[in-house]
Protein backbone atom coordinates (compact mmCIF):
# COMPACT_ATOMS: atom_id res chain seq x y z
CA UNK A 1 0.00 0.00 0.00
CA UNK A 2 2.90 2.72 0.80
CA UNK A 3 4.56 2.20 -2.90
CA UNK A 4 0.99 2.58 -4.55
CA UNK A 5 -0.11 6.19 -2.50
CA UNK A 6 4.04 6.77 -3.46
CA UNK A 7 3.67 6.47 -7.02
CA UNK A 8 -0.17 7.94 -6.76
CA UNK A 9 1.52 11.10 -5.32
CA UNK A 10 3.94 11.37 -7.88
CA UNK A 11 1.66 11.41 -10.77
CA UNK A 12 2.22 13.43 -13.77
CA UNK A 13 -0.61 16.10 -14.45
CA UNK A 14 -3.89 15.00 -16.30
CA UNK A 15 -3.00 11.29 -15.09
CA UNK A 16 -5.24 9.03 -13.29
CA UNK A 17 -3.16 8.62 -10.50
CA UNK A 18 -2.70 12.64 -10.20
CA UNK A 19 -6.22 13.12 -10.10
CA UNK A 20 -6.85 10.56 -6.91
CA UNK A 21 -3.86 12.39 -5.09
CA UNK A 22 -4.90 15.81 -6.19
CA UNK A 23 -8.61 14.74 -5.21
CA UNK A 24 -7.01 12.83 -1.81
CA UNK A 25 -3.82 15.41 -0.85
CA UNK A 26 -5.51 17.98 0.63
CA UNK A 27 -7.66 18.89 3.89
CA UNK A 28 -10.95 19.69 4.53
CA UNK A 29 -11.27 22.64 2.51
CA UNK A 30 -8.31 24.75 1.57
CA UNK A 31 -5.73 24.00 -1.82
CA UNK A 32 -3.53 21.67 -1.40
CA UNK A 33 -0.72 23.65 -3.38
CA UNK A 34 -0.29 25.58 -0.69
CA UNK A 35 0.13 22.81 1.98
CA UNK A 36 2.37 20.95 -0.16
CA UNK A 37 0.29 18.24 0.96
CA UNK A 38 0.78 15.50 -2.20
CA UNK A 39 4.66 16.24 -1.44
CA UNK A 40 4.73 16.05 2.21
CA UNK A 41 2.39 12.63 1.81
CA UNK A 42 4.67 11.00 -0.46
CA UNK A 43 7.92 11.75 2.26
CA UNK A 44 5.21 10.16 4.95
CA UNK A 45 5.40 7.49 2.24
CA UNK A 46 9.16 6.96 1.74
CA UNK A 47 10.22 7.28 5.30
CA UNK A 48 11.45 3.41 6.31
CA UNK A 49 11.45 3.68 10.00
CA UNK A 50 8.38 3.21 10.97
CA UNK A 51 8.86 5.84 14.14
CA UNK A 52 10.01 8.27 12.20
CA UNK A 53 6.76 7.65 9.31
CA UNK A 54 4.47 7.94 12.37
CA UNK A 55 6.06 11.27 13.28
CA UNK A 56 6.05 12.70 9.39
CA UNK A 57 2.17 11.74 9.21
CA UNK A 58 1.28 13.80 12.60
CA UNK A 59 3.43 17.18 10.42
CA UNK A 60 1.44 15.94 7.49
CA UNK A 61 -1.68 16.47 9.56
CA UNK A 62 -0.36 19.52 11.25
CA UNK A 63 0.83 21.19 7.93
CA UNK A 64 -2.40 20.80 6.76
CA UNK A 65 -4.20 22.56 9.53
CA UNK A 66 -1.70 24.89 9.73
CA UNK A 67 -1.33 25.97 5.93
CA UNK A 68 -5.62 27.17 6.03
CA UNK A 69 -7.56 26.54 9.24
CA UNK A 70 -9.72 29.46 8.69
CA UNK A 71 -11.42 27.71 5.18
CA UNK A 72 -11.67 24.66 7.27
CA UNK A 73 -13.62 26.69 10.13
CA UNK A 74 -15.32 28.36 7.58
CA UNK A 75 -16.52 25.50 5.64
CA UNK A 76 -17.82 24.12 9.05
CA UNK A 77 -19.82 26.82 9.83
CA UNK A 78 -21.23 26.53 5.73
CA UNK A 79 -22.18 22.91 6.18
CA UNK A 80 -25.32 24.05 8.15
CA UNK A 81 -26.89 26.12 5.57
CA UNK A 82 -26.15 24.75 2.17
CA UNK A 83 -25.84 20.70 1.53
CA UNK A 84 -23.76 21.62 -1.63
CA UNK A 85 -21.30 22.97 1.22
CA UNK A 86 -21.52 19.99 3.35
CA UNK A 87 -21.24 17.11 0.58
CA UNK A 88 -18.33 18.92 -0.53
CA UNK A 89 -16.73 18.74 2.89
CA UNK A 90 -17.44 15.35 3.04
CA UNK A 91 -15.73 14.68 -0.04
CA UNK A 92 -12.77 16.26 0.92
CA UNK A 93 -12.97 14.25 4.33
CA UNK A 94 -13.28 11.63 2.82
CA UNK A 95 -10.09 11.70 0.34
CA UNK A 96 -8.09 13.32 3.53
CA UNK A 97 -8.83 10.26 5.25
CA UNK A 98 -8.07 7.86 2.40
CA UNK A 99 -4.40 8.95 2.37
CA UNK A 100 -4.48 8.90 6.27
CA UNK A 101 -5.91 5.45 6.48
CA UNK A 102 -2.82 4.27 4.01
CA UNK A 103 -0.25 5.95 5.85
CA UNK A 104 -1.44 4.08 8.99
CA UNK A 105 -1.87 0.67 7.10
CA UNK A 106 1.67 0.87 5.81
CA UNK A 107 2.98 0.72 9.46
CA UNK A 108 0.88 -2.70 10.12
CA UNK A 109 3.74 -4.45 10.89
CA UNK A 110 4.64 -2.48 13.68
CA UNK A 111 1.44 -1.47 15.25
CA UNK A 112 0.58 -2.49 18.58
CA UNK A 113 -3.40 -2.33 17.78
CA UNK A 114 -5.42 -3.74 14.88
CA UNK A 115 -5.10 -1.37 11.69
CA UNK A 116 -8.42 -0.40 12.26
CA UNK A 117 -8.42 0.75 15.25
CA UNK A 118 -4.74 2.81 14.68
CA UNK A 119 -6.83 4.28 11.91
CA UNK A 120 -9.80 5.52 13.81
CA UNK A 121 -7.43 6.97 16.49
CA UNK A 122 -5.85 8.99 14.32
CA UNK A 123 -8.83 10.06 12.27
CA UNK A 124 -9.98 10.89 15.51
CA UNK A 125 -7.01 12.86 16.67
CA UNK A 126 -7.34 14.71 12.60
CA UNK A 127 -10.37 16.06 13.99
CA UNK A 128 -10.56 19.85 13.34
CA UNK A 129 -12.49 20.26 16.53
CA UNK A 130 -9.35 19.17 18.43
CA UNK A 131 -6.51 20.89 16.58
CA UNK A 132 -9.03 24.22 16.88
CA UNK A 133 -9.09 23.58 20.60
CA UNK A 134 -5.44 23.42 20.78
CA UNK A 135 -3.92 25.84 18.94
CA UNK A 136 -6.63 28.48 18.76
CA UNK A 137 -8.32 28.24 22.04
CA UNK A 138 -5.33 27.26 24.09
CA UNK A 139 -2.63 29.25 22.36
CA UNK A 140 -0.74 25.70 21.71
CA UNK A 141 2.30 26.35 18.86
CA UNK A 142 1.84 23.99 15.77
CA UNK A 143 5.32 22.33 17.29
CA UNK A 144 3.72 21.56 20.47
CA UNK A 145 0.39 20.13 18.58
CA UNK A 146 2.30 18.39 16.63
CA UNK A 147 4.38 16.52 19.19
CA UNK A 148 1.25 15.88 21.26
CA UNK A 149 -0.18 14.41 18.31
CA UNK A 150 3.03 12.32 17.60
CA UNK A 151 3.06 11.31 20.99
CA UNK A 152 0.03 10.45 21.24
CA UNK A 153 -0.17 8.16 17.93
CA UNK A 154 3.07 6.51 19.16
CA UNK A 155 2.01 5.77 23.07
CA UNK A 156 -1.36 4.05 21.39
CA UNK A 157 -0.25 2.67 18.18
CA UNK A 158 2.90 1.24 19.23
CA UNK A 159 2.28 0.79 22.88
CA UNK A 160 5.45 3.12 23.71
CA UNK A 161 6.22 6.45 25.23
CA UNK A 162 8.16 9.57 24.12
CA UNK A 163 11.05 8.47 27.06
CA UNK A 164 11.09 4.99 25.48
CA UNK A 165 12.15 6.80 22.21
CA UNK A 166 15.39 9.00 23.72
CA UNK A 167 12.86 11.94 24.71
CA UNK A 168 12.78 12.97 27.90
CA UNK A 169 9.46 13.57 29.84
CA UNK A 170 9.07 17.32 30.87
CA UNK A 171 7.19 17.75 33.94
CA UNK A 172 4.52 21.15 34.41
CA UNK A 173 2.85 22.21 36.83
CA UNK A 174 -0.10 23.36 34.95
Amino acid sequence: MCDTWARKLRAPPGSVGFDVAHRHGGGAAHDPEKARARERAAEVFAEADPVRRLEAAAGWLTNLYSADFDVVIIFEAATDESPETRDLLRAKLAGRNEVMDAMIASLDDHLAVPVAEAQAVYRALAASGVYRELVYDSGWTQQQFQRWLTDALQRHLFGTTPAAQGRPVRATNR
